[in-house]
């Protein structure tokens, strides 16, 4: 069942709001959380200190970038609040992923990610999260002409669907489609506008949501975060990676480090 992109079902206005949300149905939108002249002086910033040589991930012209913000308009700077949301979902010591502050430049004509679920970004040869709580903040619009987020609307609590970095990603993604469509999941097509503010998990499903009507680029900013406890040492988190089941064979998820 589709659910209509206007909807505001899944809209919270405070932080108790959130987790349950979250934890349900795997998102939980926050509108104009983040002031529209913050959303601009980023834009205007990565603009100026953008550069293809040091993105470091370019597929079929679309970018995640390492620009790095200033201060200012870093994690707590930026928005109080999504600390406060993070501290009540996580309840622990909160550690910021290596990927914080993360851009993404999502064009057109970018090859779109199919059904996933983020796998946490792995902090520096320390160790790595079994959960973490994630805010993705459109910079311009994200809507029918522009990339934006498909979700599929119930949180499993676990990882059920094949990391999408392993192995043939076609496959992989064929088969994340087939247990989506099988399950009967009802689906969202997000409209965020700048300094909206998407809450999900490391086990929401989503994809990149595919429309005959892109004609615009979507900026994007990532933040994300995970209790100090939940880590543990890289051999612990490999033995600890789910078996997932492709095409009648089993494969292990390898390590990203």
């Amino acid at each position: 069942m589709q659910i209509p992109a206007d909807s505001t079902e899944f809209d919270v206005s405070s932080v108790e709001q959130v987790e349950p949300f979250v934890r349900k149905f795997g998102l939980a939108i926050w509108r104009g959380l983040i002031p529209r002249e913050t959303t601009d002086r980023i834009i205007s910033y990565a603009a100026d200190n953008y550069s293809d040589s040091k993105a470091y991930i370019s597929v079929t012209n679309g970018v995640m970038s390492d620009v790095v913000l200033p201060d200012e308009l870093k994690r707590t700077q930026l928005s109080p609040t999504i600390t406060e949301v993070f501290n009540s979902v996580l309840k622990d010591e909160l550690v910021f992923n290596d990927l914080d502050n993360t851009l993404f430049w999502t064009r057109p004509n970018f090859t779109p990610y199919g059904w996933h679920q983020d796998a946490p970004a792995m902090p520096t040869g320390k160790g790595a999260p079994q959960y973490c709580i994630i805010a993705w903040i459109p910079l311009t619009e994200c809507s029918i002409t522009a990339p934006g987020l498909t979700f599929a609307l119930e949180n499993p609590g676990k990882w059920i669907l094949s990391p999408h970095w392993l192995g043939d990603r076609k496959i992989y993604e064929d088969n994340a489609e087939r247990i989506i469509k099988e399950a009967g999941f009802r689906t969202i097509d997000l409209i965020l506008k700048p300094g909206d503010v998407l809450f999900f998990d490391t086990y929401s499903m989503h994809r990149t949501t595919v429309s005959p009507h892109l004609t615009a680029t979507r900026l994007a900013l990532r933040l994300s975060a995970y209790g100090k406890s939940s880590a543990v040492d890289v051999d612990t988190f490999n033995l600890l990676r789910e078996i997932v089941p492709v095409d009648n064979k089993s494969v292990l998820a390898p390590s990203r480090m």
